[in-house]
This record gives C-alpha cells, sequence and structure tokens, in this order.
C-alpha cells in the first residue's frame, strides 16, 4: 500500500487491516501506515527500506513497529546507497535551529481579535506556538541529510531499547569514493519520484467534464489508484498548459516543491506570496543569497547569459564569496539549504568543489553552473521559460522590474488573426420633421424659441471628468499598496495584508452604507 493508492483501495483495506491480512503471504506499504495501525496477525519477519527522502527516522520506527506479534525480532534494511555510513554524530538540535530563527518566530504579525464583542489588533499567542512547531519539524528534516541519517537512526533506535547493527558496510571503493559533495552512488534506479511522474505522464486524458466527476469522488475517497493518476495529469496539464507533459520536469514540480515560484521569486522577490511563518521567511532568505552569491561570482543575474572563464569565477569565489560576511554565516546556509551541518567553504576548495558548492544553491532555483572547456555559464533548468510564455499567452504577467522575462501577455497584443477591415460608415438618419411648424425664412430672422426658452446649464461648467479606472495591473496594485504603507508610515505590512486589509475595510464600508439606509 502506497501513497498515491486510491482513498477506496485504502478504505478497504485499513477497515480491517487483520481481516485483510489473513491470507496475504507479503504485505508491502510506504508511510501511509506510520502510526495509529495495529496488526495483530502473526508475522514471520519485519524488513524495510532506509531512504532520506521519505519519512523522518523517527516516524520510520514508528512504521516498522506496528506489526505486535512478529515470529523474528531481528528487523533488517536495505540502505539505498547514498545514506552514509560514518561517525558522524553532528545532529541538529532543536535550540540550535530556534536560534537561528528567532527573529522570525518571536515576530508575528497583528491580527483582527475579538474578545467580548471587541475587535482589537494584537498578535495572536498561537502564531508563536505554530512557528516553534515548525522548527521541530525543521530539526527532524535537517537531521534526515545523508550525512547524518544512519547514525541519528541508530541513537533514536538505542534510545527505545532497540539494537542497532551494521551488517555489511560499503566496499572501500564505494567509501573511497564517497565525500561530503558527491555521496557514494548505486547503480541507477527509477526512484519513487520519476515512477510517479512516468505514471501520471501515461495517464488517460480526460475532459474537463469527466474531470470533475472524478474530481468530486475522490474528495470523498470512492476512486480508484488509475483514476487518481488521471486527475492528476489533468490539474498537471492545465498549469504546464500542456497536453503532453514530460515526467523528467513533472518529477521536480511533485511533492510540494515549485520550480517555478522559486525562479521567478527570483526574478523578483514579489513574486514571492510572503507568509506568516518559518518557511516563507527562509524563502525570502535563500532568494537574498542566491542573487548575492550570482553577483559575487560575476553574473548580474539569473538571466545573464555570458560565459565565464574558469580561472576567473574560482578568483571571484575566493575574493568575492569566502570573505563575504554573508557567506560567513555557514550554519545558517547549511540549515536554509539542507547541506552537511559541518560544511564550511574556504579558499583551498577545488575548482570542482566550488562548482558543487554553488549548485547545492542553485539547484531550488532551477539553474546550474555549467562547464564546457575553458569557461562557465549558467544554464535555466525546467523548460521554464516557455512555461513562462505559456502563462503570459492567457494573462499571467509576473513580476519583472528589471525586464529580465521579457513578458508580453497575449491580450496586450494585436491580434493577428484578426483581418484589418475599414470600418463601415454609419447610416446617417434624416431628422424627424417638426408637426406642422412654418419654417422661418431669413428675412424674417425670427429666432428659435427653444433657443430662447433653453435655461443656462451651469452644471455642464462645474462638471469634473470621470474618474480614471481603478488599477487592475500588478504593478499598479503593488503601488498602491507602497502608497498607501508610506501615507499611513506603516513599514511590516505584508502585500497579502494590505489586500485583507481593503477587503476588510470595503465590508466594512458596505455595512455603515447599509445602517444608514435603515
Amino acid at each position: 500500500m502506497i501513497g498515491f493508492d486510491s482513498g477506496e483501495t485504502k478504505r478497504q483495506a485499513l477497515e480491517d487491516i487483520n481481516e485483510t491480512l489473513e491470507d496475504v503471504n507479503v504485505f508491502l506499504y510506504s508511510p501511509v501506515i506510520e502510526s495509529g495501525v495495529d496488526i495483530t496477525v502473526k508475522v514471520k519477519k519485519v524488513y524495510g527500506l532506509l531512504s532520506s527522502s521519505s519519512n523522518s527516522q523517527r516516524a520510520f520506527l514508528q512504521m516498522i513497529n506496528r506489526c505486535r506479534r512478529v515470529e523474528d525480532p531481528q528487523m533488517d534494511f536495505l540502505n539505498d546507497g547514498r545514506l552514509k555510513i560514518n561517525s558522524n554524530y553532528n545532529f541538529w538540535k532543536y535550540a540550535e535551529v530556534l536560534e537561528l530563527n528567532q527573529h522570525t518566530v518571536t515576530n508575528t504579525r497583528p491580527e483582527f481579535l475579538i474578545e467580548d464583542g471587541v475587535m482589537r489588533v494584537a498578535e495572536n499567542d498561537a502564531n508563536t506556538k505554530r512557528k516553534n512547531i515548525s522548527v521541530f519539524n525543521t530539526v527532524e528534516r535537517l537531521n534526515k541529510h545523508p550525512s547524518v541519517f544512519i547514525n541519528y537512526l541508530r541513537v533514536l533506535a538505542n534510545a527505545k531499547g532497540m539494537k542497532f547493527n551494521i551488517q555489511q558496510p560499503p566496499t572501500p571503493t564505494e567509501e573511497e569514493n564517497a565525500t561530503d559533495d558527491q555521496p557514494a552512488t548505486p547503480q541507477k534506479k527509477k526512484t519513487k519520484i520519476e515512477s510517479r511522474a512516468s505514471s501520471i505522464a501515461n495517464a488517460k486524458d480526460l475532459t474537463p467534464e469527466e474531470y470533475d466527476e472524478i474530481s468530486h469522488r475522490k474528495k470523498m475517497g470512492k476512486t480508484t489508484t488509475d483514476e487518481n493518476l488521471q486527475c492528476d495529469k489533468h490539474y498537471w496539464q492545465n498549469f504546464f498548459l500542456t497536453n503532453t507533459l514530460d515526467d523528467k520536469v513533472l518529477k521536480n514540480f511533485l511533492y510540494g516543491t515549485n520550480p517555478l515560484q522559486n525562479f521567478v521569486g527570483l526574478i523578483d522577490a514579489r513574486n514571492h506570496d510572503k507568509e506568516d511563518n518559518l518557511k516563507s521567511e527562509n524563502q525570502l532568505s535563500k532568494i537574498e543569497i542566491v542573487k548575492a552569491l550570482l553577483e559575487r561570482l560575476g553574473w548580474e543575474n539569473a538571466r545573464d547569459e555570458d560565459a565565464m572563464k574558469k580561472e576567473e569565477l574560482k578568483r571571484h569565489f575566493v575574493e568575492n564569496v569566502v570573505n563575504d560576511p554573508l557567506f560567513k554565516r555557514q550554519k545558517r546556509l547549511n540549515e536554509l539549504f539542507n547541506l552537511n551541518k559541518a560544511y564550511n567553504i574556504h579558499k583551498e576548495m577545488t575548482p570542482q568543489q566550488v562548482l558543487m558548492w554553488c549548485n547545492s544553491l542553485l539547484k531550488d532555483f532551477s539553474l546550474q553552473i555549467r562547464a564546457d572547456k575553458e569557461t562557465y555559464y549558467l544554464e535555466l533548468q525546467n523548460d521554464l521559460l516557455a512555461l513562462i510564455k505559456r502563462k503570459n499567452n492567457i494573462g499571467k504577467i509576473y513580476y519583472d522590474k528589471d525586464n529580465l522575462l521579457k513578458q508580453v501577455a497575449l491580450n496586450q497584443q494585436d491580434d493577428l488573426f484578426i483581418d484589418d477591415e475599414p470600418t463601415q460608415p454609419q447610416e446617417e438618419v434624416p431628422p424627424t420633421p417638426q408637426e406642422d411648424t412654418p419654417t422661418p425664412t431669413p428675412q424674417e430672422d425670427t429666432p428659435q424659441p427653444q433657443q430662447e426658452e433653453e435655461p443656462p446649464q451651469p452644471q455642464q461648467e462645474e462638471e469634473t471628468p470621470p474618474p480614471p479606472p481603478k488599477s487592475t495591473t500588478p504593478a499598479q496594485k503593488y503601488a498602491e499598496y507602497i502608497r498607501y504603507k508610506r501615507e499611513n508610515d506603516i513599514d511590516d505590512m505584508s502585500f497579502r495584508e494590505y489586500q485583507e486589509h481593503m477587503q476588510y475595510l470595503q465590508r466594512m464600508e458596505l455595512y455603515d452604507t447599509s445602517l444608514l439606509d435603515l
């Protein structure tokens, strides 16, 4: 039983797990069964697969202890080859991560609170508690790093009274080749993410009506695994705005990652939808660091296509990066980019080590430094420029103060499919004849009575032109946000908070108007 099995499959299996397993010889399951399930049928032996890209060591120990009646008390685990067997017990601790994120944890945005029927603006203590939980989750994620995964699992297992032994260490060749930058590489096989991306890309196409119907049943847990994959495919087809999905690109967007949002945030930080949590604050910190890294290495921005000589990049790294105070906070860098906790950059690094360290910071933003014979250059991955262009064509424009993306919305262009036909002349309507009214001759010089009796119209002289239409483009909305903050002397209001505040004021204005009408 695995994560993208259908809700109906999970329901049938877990409704009475012991009845399900009565006639089963081998039962395979992923973290979809992690806690809260008691398997009381007799089990001969439990095996496990270790992976740093799955759940944490604590949750893994919960998984393997679902079976209550196991004949063989020894559990055998298979290492995936990326997890290193060493003597590194330098784990991340809660106090360390809390200290690195202290500013974000202690500073929470004010909220509207209603107490005893009175509305006031104050900080919500629940936000501080929520952020402290995020710190704990961050510690677990950081300790899943391949350099400490096995030893951290060993410590937790020993604390539960379980003995932990390594039966077969890696061969000398693998151990000699393994470094902090490049772990031992096993034989290439399709990963879980690659398998899921391939299954989605090869699923059946759905019509919008079929998608709505299956999505409705999916919410109730009444779909099959194939239908779940079909729903996922339809969703990603809409996201990528194409009927043909590339599983090599799709795999980088699964499981909560979004290379597109990371990249456009690097282009302009306003594209990041800021929230009051650790993840959002850390993302803004990563954007600042990656921008600084590119500039220190000699590239102006993420779209700089200039090639750089190899010796020039190494010189820039030694002179501009190693000595920069921003990059001397190595522990903070290691936490943000999920690197080995003890890793430090220095002047004696080889060109390959420099390249691998820089790319470890750039990879989340779909950027990599590539090398040819004599130069280095920036490579944009995941076909993002084509995706951004497709987004532009449906009217989605990203913030881009330096015009690095050269965006043009299709609805802002002249439609090339409309013929330039001349406008048709309007048909002249003859004036309505007057009823039995004699037409004066010029000799009579008789004034028109309508002109004599027509009163003056001072309101036309005082009439003011209609106000311009309300701003609709993202740039105009953001300019209004900046002007509002400046006029009201507000420094710590995010763009999202400003939008929520404006919506609140509009609702209150409508409410006051309705009271006046009453």
